[in-house]
């Protein structure tokens, strides 16, 4: 018999609702912290990790979820063969990537606005300073143009 690729896992966790994902993350971050040194039981590590990544989550954490897939699979090595816990960990993993990303951008955009308001402050600088000149241009030539209508009527 052909093993499926990809085994859904049911909800054993069964939550529903910002409040009781609140709730299930402390009630098992309180299971987790007993035996950090020597834990014996995945199971609350990798509920942890999917419920810090879970769609409804109204604050994901997926550095914090990473963070117990790692766990979850030194305690349990032989979850590295679990195609569909490794593709979860690998889209938080893509996710926790975005996020640097993101903040990384968003600091280049930051800059770029600064730049850009630097910018236009030397641009409306450089437009008065070409009026000024393109007024003493038209001041010259008005002059020139006196000068050139008295030399006339002199001569």
């Amino acid at each position: 018999m052909k093993t499926p690729m990809f085994v859904c896992y049911p909800n054993y966790f069964e939550v529903h609702g910002e409040d009781a994902i609140s709730m299930e993350i402390k009630k098992l971050e309180k299971v987790v912290a007993h035996s950090p040194e020597k834990p014996h039981d995945p199971a609350p590590y990798l509920q942890l990790a999917l419920l810090y990544s879970r769609f409804d989550n109204p604050a994901p954490d997926y550095l914090r979820s990473l963070h117990m897939f790692e766990q979850y699979f030194t305690i349990h090595p032989d979850a590295w063969k679990d195609e569909e816990i490794m593709y979860m960990k690998d889209l938080v993993q893509q996710l926790v990537g975005s996020e640097r990303e993101q903040v990384h951008l968003a600091g280049e955009v930051k800059k770029l606005k600064r730049k850009t308001g630097q910018l236009k402050a030397a641009n409306a600088a450089l437009v008065d300073e070409n009026q000024k000149l393109a007024d003493a241009i038209e001041k010259l030539k008005l002059l020139e143009f006196m000068l050139e209508e008295k030399r006339r009527s002199l001569q």
